[in-house]
């Protein structure tokens, strides 16, 4: 079917479909007809602007239109119709074929072009749809990056297939040149495709019967291979692809009923697997550009060279790149980042959010350090002084600062006799100086989690415990009444973002604030992340970000009383579990991901990205703070006030801003 017949059809039958979703009973199998409202739409469709689709929509009509009856049986039909097109029935879907088209303007004018590309902004507020046929262009955006030294950075394109058939991706790669021929080198470049998978909302985290029933797709993993998760469009489902005794297959992720077994395995490829564009079908590609441990400096170009095949035959398209290096190393942020983790090393593992093998461990770490986290919590409830030591050596061998350690659960809970914290504490202290290259590291533990009122004040003799032996507390917090006991915490994790009381009260007593909640992880949204994790602090007097949480997920389907944090109701299953890829089986709160486990890493999302920009963007922040410390006041690049480069709901141009004073200063 040609291209205008394609989309002439889709176009009526989803007007078909959309028209029955605003019927009073929003049921799909309620096929009432509407025959002026349809004819409206079809003569909408014969814009003096596009005469070309004339003759189609003419042919189209005298076929759908011919009887009411003959309407139904289409209607009926049309889940075989639509799993062609890939496009869901639901209530958005008129507003995802707004943008058609243009797209069909773009392919009479460009007859011969099958493969074509956009820039998108990788942490940006648009997400993108590969569902559907036009991509909404941002303005502005450009195939290029400035970057530092010492960086990652991501950069974000579409390639959409024009053709009437499947296009085959068989590699990606990058060629790019000094202006003296010096190469950029190809390994520095991580190249991944931006998978589109249902969740359960994006704006929420608590489970929500609607939302149960009508899952989002949402662009969130960062994959290798493609064909990891599968998506099934119709039935809003996802489908993991894991291996049993080298049998591969695929288990359904999407229902609160569906274990995993004990003995799967799943991982993602190293490289870049070959993957298809569906005809008229879009994918988000995500690369990573990394200066970390290479002296180049200056403007690198070249090309994104995509080579792929359509029918018989091998084609390349060049994407112009250009990697601009800045001459300076980023400072550390001057703000403290953590997030809470809880992975443990543990006999019994699996793909699940809090117990790992040494080779997920050590990944996981691996990514947070890369990522920009220097502060991941530690939690160590039931683990002995030797696994203690092991986790601590681990850091160390990463690098991570041992200047602060927060540690929570077991010897580091604040729940535990009093006439234990002392020894406890050192314990802590001993282990912290024997494992890492710190002489004296600060001890933090952990307060009662969110405590408000008379909780709070319970813990004070506790508190004042860890004081005399040396250590510090830190504790979350929804609520006011931390100004209660502001002379105690030494740092509270706060998520009441109105409350700036709150915050001026803790500063004021040389206290650190960090943000713990705003949001918590879990939602495939990562300009949010990015905004309130990065210029968010600095305008609104933070010290640092602590949210929960890298990986937690929630299997008990039936409350905190069963236990969320040991499997719940999995925990009597000796031969399946609930697993972290699992969103959908909890009735309290849907998962808290950053990230998901493989059998021997870990699969990075968007949204974690957005929390690894808002941190650079806070090195970008800090290291041109210390420029202008440095600068002679008689220059006039030096006469303007820092924060009032910044805009919180645009980032990406405060970040272009911040540059382009780095540049006048270096």
């Amino acid at each position: 079917m040609s291209l205008l017949k394609s989309v002439v059809r889709v176009f009526i039958l989803f007007s078909f479909c959309t028209c029955s979703l605003a019927s009073d009973s929003n049921d799909v199998n309620d096929y009432s007809f509407e025959f002026n409202l349809l004819q409206v739409k079809l003569k909408r469709l014969q814009l003096e602007s596009i005469p070309s689709l004339a003759a189609a929509v003419a042919e189209e009509e005298s076929e759908i239109l011919a009887t009411h009856a003959q309407i139904v049986n289409e209607a009926k039909a049309i889940n075989g119709r639509l799993n062609q097109y890939q496009l869901s029935i639901e209530k958005d879907n008129l507003n995802r074929l707004t943008n058609i088209f243009p797209v069909v303007n773009y392919k009479l004018s460009h007859p011969y072009e099958n493969l074509k590309y956009y820039p998108w902004q990788a942490t940006g507020s648009v997400l993108f749809n590969d569902q559907s046929l036009a991509v909404p262009v941002e303005s502005g955006l450009s195939s290029s990056l400035v970057v530092s030294q010492e960086q990652e950075e991501p950069f974000s394109f579409i390639l959409q297939n024009l053709s009437d058939s499947d296009i085959k991706i068989n590699s990606i790669h990058v060629k790019l040149a000094s202006d003296q021929g010096v190469p950029f080198p190809e390994a520095k470049i991580d190249i991944k495709i931006v998978k589109n998978w249902f969740v359960g909302s994006k704006e929420v985290l608590q489970v929500e019967s609607y939302s149960l029933a009508h899952p989002i797709l949402a662009p969130e993993l960062l994959l290798k291979n493609d064909d990891l998760v599968s998506v099934d469009y119709l039935a809003k489902r996802n489908y993991l692809k894991i291996k049993n005794d080298n049998l591969e297959s695929y288990i359904d992720i999407s229902s609160p009923k569906i274990l995993m077994p004990n003995n799967i395995t799943t991982s993602d490829s190293d490289t870049l697997q070959a993957f298809s564009i569906k005809s008229y079908k879009s994918k988000q590609i995500w690369l990573t550009v990394s200066t970390n441990g290479l002296k180049l400096k200056g403007v690198f170009k070249g090309n994104i060279i995509v080579n792929y095949r359509l029918k018989n035959n091998l084609e390349t398209l060049k994407i112009p790149f250009k990697i601009d290096i800045l001459n300076i190393k980023l400072l550390k942020p001057e703000l403290f980042y953590g997030v809470f983790y809880a992975s443990q090393l543990k006999a019994d593992f699996g793909l699940k959010a809090l117990s790992k093998n040494k080779s997920q461990y050590l990944a996981e770490l691996k990514d947070l350090k890369s990522h920009g986290i220097d502060y991941p919590t530690l939690y160590i409830g039931g683990d002995s002084e030797s696994v203690i030591s092991r986790y601590l050596r681990y850091r160390e061998s990463l690098k991570f600062p041992c200047d602060r350690g927060y540690f929570i659960y077991g010897i580091a809970d604040t729940t535990v006799p009093t006439s234990m914290i002392e020894s406890n504490v050192k314990i802590l202290q001993s282990l912290m100086q024997k494992n890492t290259h710190c002489e004296k590291s600060e001890i933090y533990l952990y307060g009662i989690d969110g405590a408000s009122g008379n909780l709070l004040l319970k813990q004070q003799a506790a508190w004042a415990e860890v004081h005399k032996a040396g250590a510090k507390i830190f504790a979350s917090s929804f609520e006011k009444d931390p100004l209660i006991v502001k002379n105690t915490l030494d740092n509270l994790l706060y998520s009441r973002i109105s409350s700036k009381d709150v915050v001026a009260g803790f500063r004021k007593s040389n206290k650190d604030v960090f943000m713990y909640g705003n949001p918590q992880s879990g939602l495939p949204t990562p300009d949010r992340y990015r905004r309130n994790y990065g210029y968010f602090l600095i305008l609104n007097n933070y010290t640092g970000a602590m949210p929960f949480a890298y990986q937690i997920s929630f299997p008990d389907r039936y409350g905190y009383d069963k236990g969320v944090f040991n499997d719940g109701r999995c925990s009597n299953a000796e031969s399946e579990y609930c697993s972290a890829w699992n969103n959908f089986d909890s009735l309290i709160f849907y998962d808290h991901m950053f990230t998901y486990p493989t059998s021997i890493g870990v699969i990075d999302t968007t949204q974690w990205e957005g929390y690894a920009a808002a941190i650079t963007d806070i090195r970008y922040y800090t290291t041109l703070k210390e420029l202008m410390l440095k600068c002679n006041q008689q220059n006039i690049n030096c006469r303007f006030e820092i924060n009032n480069l910044i805009d919180i709901d645009n980032p990406q141009e405060t970040r272009k801003r911040i540059v382009e004073k780095i540049k006048l200063l270096l």
